[in-house]
């Protein structure tokens, strides 16, 4: 039986899993093990990471999807337009097109890659799909986020962007900011479709001027849990943090309002790596620093996607107190369909979360209020129980599935 073209899809990544975690990694597997279960043929196209990286060509599989790193040399002299321009992938990457011939390419996150890539594929004669993830298509640093302000930018001005990104890139001049927004315009004009994954995402871009009317939302989908935990007739014993350890994820929130509600009897448990935030390397340090004496604040670590059942079963409580503006926020969802109660910065698509029932929203960074929203719940198992039944308002990966299918079928031209 032929395949039909809009079910071969190639997916491109910067990173990817095992040396990549976080939400657009592991949405993307969770997509391309559902897309192969329904007789997609889906693969991923990476950029080769870590220590052990290759300069050429490497191919495997990662939780049985096929997954071909691309090699590049660890030496190209520096530019500022090498940040988002790599013009040694577009051979490695063309070849690979040639031989695979999929029926359209589906890019997630262009970041440690290159915009040419996307040029590459259209000249190969491929229909593109963009799936913004994040803000890196507007600001360098991933998340339309200040560090030194510790708040999200509200808007497009080329002096903020100028002070947060010299302390990164100091010869970067006001002439390398235009011509990486010439490029991002280009890009943009080379997709022939470009979702997002939420209508708060769609109307920050509207902001920054890529017009709503260019963008479709299509929300994540997640899979049904593994684990449906049984918790609503136990007092809460631990509240939980999930995610990367950067200032931006606001887990420093988390410890202050943990210290503010001042409860022994709990623990604050926190799972997930720290890792460099371009030039801030002290945050896990301060965040160590931060509990009170006498309260009891764990510090896991790394968690693979396999592991995430058992941690969603091993807390009582979800917390995401993220300062950015989240274009959609996987773990809080994910905590929802597991059965857990979930409380979140009121902002981005965490307040679509919020507006949708799935959690219960508080203002950003007010330790206070989520203190006091903490203690609410704590004392209210009625509430909670409510709350953790919310999970099947999560949008699930077959909805998904089907969106994107439409998606594909249109710029394939299947429909025509």
């Amino acid at each position: 039986m032929t395949l039909e073209r809009f079910r071969d899809v190639t997916h491109v990544i910067g990173g990817f899993l095992p040396e990549r975690l976080g939400g657009t990694q592991t949405q993307l597997l969770q997509l391309a093990i559902a897309q192969r279960r329904e007789g997609y043929r889906s693969d991923v196209v990476t950029l080769a990471q870590g220590p052990g990286a290759k300069s050429k060509e490497t191919r495997g599989e990662y939780s049985g999807v096929p997954v071909t790193r691309l090699g590049a040399s660890r030496s190209r002299p520096w530019s500022f337009e090498s940040i988002y321009m790599n013009r040694e992938l577009d051979q490695p990457f063309s070849d690979y097109l040639a031989k695979r011939q999929p029926g359209c390419v589906h890019f997630h996150h262009l970041g440690e890659l290159s915009f040419s890539l996307v040029d590459v594929a259209k000249q190969s004669g491929f229909p593109v799909v963009l799936w913004l993830s994040d803000f890196w298509m507007q600001c360098l640093r991933g998340q339309r986020f200040h560090p030194y302000s510790m708040s999200p930018c509200a808007e497009n001005s080329t002096g903020r962007c100028l002070e947060c990104l010299t302390a990164l890139w100091p010869s970067t001049t006001p002439r390398d900011l235009a011509q990486w927004k010439a490029a991002v315009d280009k890009t943009l004009v080379g997709c022939d479709a470009i979702l997002v994954p939420s209508a708060g995402h769609q109307r920050l871009l509207d902001d920054w001027g890529i017009e709503a009317r260019t963008t479709e939302v299509v929300p994540y989908g997640l899979p049904r849990p593994k684990i449906v935990p049984s918790r609503h007739d136990r007092p809460v014993q631990s509240i939980g943090y999930i995610g990367t350890l950067l200032p931006s994820k606001g887990a420093h929130v988390l410890i202050q309002a943990f210290n503010q509600l001042d409860r022994p009897d709990l623990t604050l448990d926190i799972f997930g790596e720290s890792v460099r935030y371009h030039e801030i390397e002290s945050y896990e340090k301060a965040l160590k620093a931060l509990p009170a004496p006498g309260l009891r604040v764990r510090f896991h670590g790394r968690y693979e996607p396999s592991d995430l059942a058992r941690t969603l079963a091993a807390i009582d409580l979800l917390v995401v107190p993220s300062l950015w503006w989240e274009s959609f926020c996987l773990v809080a969802r994910e905590g929802a369909r597991a059965g857990l109660p979930v409380v979140v910065s009121a902002l981005g698509g965490l307040q679509e979360a919020a507006d949708s029932g799935v959690a219960v929203g508080v203002p950003p960074g007010d330790y206070v209020a989520l203190a006091a929203t903490l203690a609410e719940l704590i004392d209210d198992p009625e509430r909670r129980l409510a709350l953790g039944c919310v999970g099947r308002q999560v949008c699930r990966i077959e909805e998904s599935l089907q969106a994107l299918e439409e998606v594909y079928r249109r710029v394939v031209g299947a429909d025509q």
